[in-house]
């Protein structure tokens, strides 16, 4: 309906089912799908039809500088050193035309920036001056009374027009300097076609159903507007009395909200009862299959909960709590560090500045000390040095030693073991920058900055002839090393190359859940 320019929808609601008025009423910010099942649905198989665009790659050379692509021509300039100077069309996605630019070895190379201005073709210039001295004529004609009236000079202007571009001419084009992260041997150019394509897609979308989650289901009843809990025969375990707010966190809590103010909900599933709790949820994830980091407040001091039976195991008196390494709970509280084992038992006092925790051992920084302790408590260093890197590894700890020589201080490292016995002084035999050990190897360098692994024998086990190197990783047991040509591989404990990786190495780090570490290049 429309009145007074206004618009109006009318729906009649009166032949809608219940889950149809509630799609209906749903979010208008969201798509809302339902499907209706008597039982729990595992997965959805649907089908996508997306306009893409393909890609076709375009070679230029010296000898071929020039190709013809929908755009228009790509132009080929020169390429000096880093940089490829060329002449594109001027379109309005840059992503529709990509410049690749490749190493002598064929990699891929990084690109670092560029710069552009507007190209003026000769074709077009000469259509500019054209269209000039044909103005110029007018004007004669007009002052000469060979044109008398504005459809006179319509009609002239239009028999002695400049023959128009060709179509490959008419586009705006543009002047580029790329600029790469190596030098350029050869130069592609990636092209979307001009006209999108419509491809289907089949995607399956299974539903995460936690096995841990048993037989409860969160749903709603349509017909009071209500939330509770299904079992797997589909009837009603928990009845339906939370409103439509009503959300899962994990398997064990639940939120709503009230008139802004929103209550967590713990679910005792010995009882088949939801229970409102006097604490928020802190981090929804589950902690070593059954707690939960709690607060009495957003952004409030942390405690930790027993998700199976609702009973708080640590008070909500601490900065900070993370559960390390799958066994450890290290924590802050009134600024101080220290640990607990998986089962909350004590292993080191909160009285700590700093607190790090590599495998089973735990190293503490205190006043001008380092030790490192082990998961019983017991300090294994007992106060004797101040520069420790790392914790044991493959029964060894790296000590950066310094010692004052006529009047200067003068590094040294060596690698002792658990009685503190020097088993590898690693700058008497040469070896700079040691670093910590890693699967029985360490990596050191030489005196030219040439990298290289050493043994637990302290002998050279790989020889320097990496331009840069991280130490292994335990999960694969393989090391990431730079080659002289800089490029960056994956070699095993033998030296041996197992796989080449392309393009600029960006970063890297450790996903602790999962156990796993990824490389980023660029």
């Amino acid at each position: 309906e429309k009145d007074k320019g206004e618009d109006y929808e009318f729906v009649d609601e009166s032949g809608m089912n219940t889950l149809e008025k509630y799609i209906y009423k749903g979010s208008s910010f969201n798509e809302n799908i339902a499907l209706m099942s008597p039982k729990p649905i595992r997965s959805i198989d649907y089908k996508i039809s997306l306009p893409l665009t393909s890609k076709t790659l375009y070679q230029v050379s010296a000898s071929n500088p020039q190709v013809k692509t929908p755009y228009g021509i790509i132009r080929l300039d020169t390429i000096v050193g880093n940089k490829v100077h060329c002449s594109l069309p001027d379109v309005e996605n840059d992503r529709d035309i990509k410049i690749q630019a490749y190493y002598k070895d064929g990699r891929i190379l990084p690109q670092k920036g560029s710069s552009s201005n507007t190209e003026v073709t000769p074709a077009k210039r000469k259509l500019y001056e054209d269209y000039i001295k044909i103005l110029e004529k007018a004007k004669d004609r007009v002052k000469n009374d060979k044109i008398k009236t504005d459809k006179d000079l319509e009609k002239w202007l239009k028999a002695n027009a400049p023959a128009a571009l060709a179509d490959d001419e008419k586009g705006n084009r543009k002047l580029v300097i790329y600029t790469f992260a190596g030098p350029v041997s050869s130069v592609a150019f990636s092209v979307s076609d001009s006209i999108p394509q419509i491809k289907n897609f089949n995607v399956n979308y299974s539903f995460d159903y936690n096995d841990d989650d048993g037989n409860y289901f969160l749903a709603m009843d349509f017909a009071k507007q209500k939330s509770g809990f299904l079992n797997k025969e589909g009837k009603w375990i928990v009845q339906p009395q939370f409103n439509e707010h009503f959300r899962k966190l994990n398997r064990s809590f639940y939120w709503d909200q009230y008139d802004d103010v929103d209550n967590t909900y713990w679910l005792n599933r010995q009882t088949n009862t939801v229970q409102k709790v006097a604490y928020k949820i802190d981090d929804p994830k589950i902690f070593d299959g059954k707690y939960v980091k709690i607060e009495p407040r957003v952004n409030g001091l942390n405690g930790i909960v027993d998700a199976t039976t609702g009973k708080i195991v640590l008070p909500m008196e601490y900065d900070n709590l993370k559960f390390k390494g799958g066994k450890y709970w290290w924590g802050i509280k009134d600024g101080n560090e220290g640990v607990y084992d998986r089962n909350f038992k004590l292993i080191l006092p909160f009285k700590y500045g700093n607190v790090d925790i590599e495998g089973d051992y735990f190293k503490v920084k205190e006043n001008d000390q380092e030790n490192i302790f082990d998961a019983s408590g017991k300090n294994l260093t007992q106060n004797k040095y101040k520069n420790i890197k790392g914790t044991f590894h493959d029964g060894l700890l790296l000590i950066r030693k310094m010692e004052d020589k006529n009047k200067h201080v003068v590094s040294g490292y060596v690698y002792v073991d658990k009685l503190n016995n020097v088993k590898i002084n690693a700058t008497a035999k040469g070896y700079e920058d040691p670093e910590p050990f890693s699967e029985g190897l360490a990596l050191v360098e030489n005196a030219s900055g040439d990298k290289g692994f050493i043994n637990t024998a302290g002998n050279l086990a790989i020889p320097f002839k990496y331009k840069y190197a991280y130490s292994f990783y335990p999960t694969s047991k393989l090391a990431l090393v730079q080659l002289n040509n800089n490029s960056y591989v994956l070699i095993n404990k033998k030296g041996v190359i197992v796989k080449n990786l392309y393009g600029e190495y960006y970063s890297q780090d450790y996903d602790e859940d999962k156990n796993t570490w990824r490389l980023k290049f660029r």
